[in-house]
């Protein structure tokens, strides 16, 4: 599986065009941030791909990201679990 940011992703869209046509079947926004949350990126994720399945995302401010070990794991886990409940691997 690979991985993207969201910024590779707008940079490659803008290199090819309005909107993005691999084959990714999921994608699992995350971001660390300094109180603007994600904001648009994951409407952004969806328009560019609109073909892919993006799961919920995980959003921490990084002011506290050191004490977030948990709710990443959580969310890792809960990721996970989706991911292979609807693709079946």
């Amino acid at each position: 599986m690979g991985i993207f940011s969201l910024s590779v992703l707008s940079i490659f869209v803008l290199q090819n065009n309005d909107t993005m046509m691999i084959e990714v079947k999921t994608i699992i926004p995350f971001c660390t941030h300094g109180g603007g949350g994600i904001g648009k990126s994951v409407y952004n994720i969806e328009k560019q791909c609109p073909k892919t399945e993006v799961l919920n995302a995980l959003s921490i401010n990084g002011n506290v990201v050191n004490n977030q070990n948990a709710e990443v794991e959580n969310w890792l886990n809960m990721a996970l679990k989706s991911s292979i409940s609807k693709h079946g691997k």
